[in-house]
């Protein structure tokens, strides 16, 4: 049977990607532990939601799917900024940070497989961000701009410029998750701490520190003007 275009639902699609999980069992004593933690702590921030949110581990990504029509996207958007906000957080305190996107559209899935154009894009952008943090592609991006002040999640996504390997900055929404991590009673010292553990610190992930300082920098200016 040929599938269409219609027979797949609609809904938003979050990608997390563990940075430098190659090598990772060289530092840390159980990285599948870490990881489960942190899959464990997702499954328990979805609870109570009216949204569904469908998480998904495979190898060094974290996948989450919520359908939804076009009444409950804003809903669906405020979820994954949620779920993505304390994953950022719990990866960094653990030493398992992570990037990733958040896309919008066409997807289907089973128990081992996905498919769609959501999944295309996340898959197409999640590993170009160049930083601890969680952005929205194009297509996320157009559809949360269409929805109602009211419908927006201003806490949670916030409009900034977010580093990416061969593409000119361009504004999107991006999880601030700079709250969280002050509210959990960290700072900007316990941040670099943290970027400490992760050592060595190489030319190769220096670059993603130094662009997550920068938005954790920008973040708390925002709030102090």
């Amino acid at each position: 049977m040929i599938l269409t275009r219609n027979k797949f639902p609609t809904g938003v699609t979050t990608f997390l990607d563990v940075l430098g999980w190659k090598g990772i069992y060289q530092r840390k004593s159980d990285p599948l532990k870490e990881l489960s933690g942190l899959v464990g702590l997702l499954e328990r921030e979805k609870e109570g939601s009216a949204i569904p949110a469908d998480i998904r581990s495979i190898s060094d990504t974290i996948a989450i799917f919520s359908t939804c029509d076009d009444r409950r996207c804003g809903e669906a958007f405020k979820l994954h900024g949620a779920l993505a906000k304390h994953a950022i957080c719990k990866s960094i305190a653990s030493g398992i940070p992570v990037r990733g996107v958040t896309s919008h559209g066409s997807f289907q899935t089973n128990e081992t497989m996905f498919m769609g154009k959501a999944i295309d894009e996340a898959a197409g952008w999640f590993e170009q961000a160049d930083w601890i943090g969680v952005h929205m592609t194009p297509s996320a991006a157009f559809r949360y701009a269409a929805l109602s002040k009211a419908q927006q999640s201003p806490s949670l996504w916030v409009d900034y410029k977010p580093p990416c390997k061969g593409v000119a900055p361009w504004p999107t929404p991006c999880v601030n998750w700079v709250r969280q991590w002050r509210q959990d009673g960290s700072d900007r010292l316990t941040l670099l701490q943290e970027f400490r553990n992760l050592g060595p610190i190489g030319p190769d992930i220096i670059g993603k520190f130094a662009n997550t300082l920068a938005f954790f920098d920008w973040a708390i200016s925002r709030k102090q003007k």
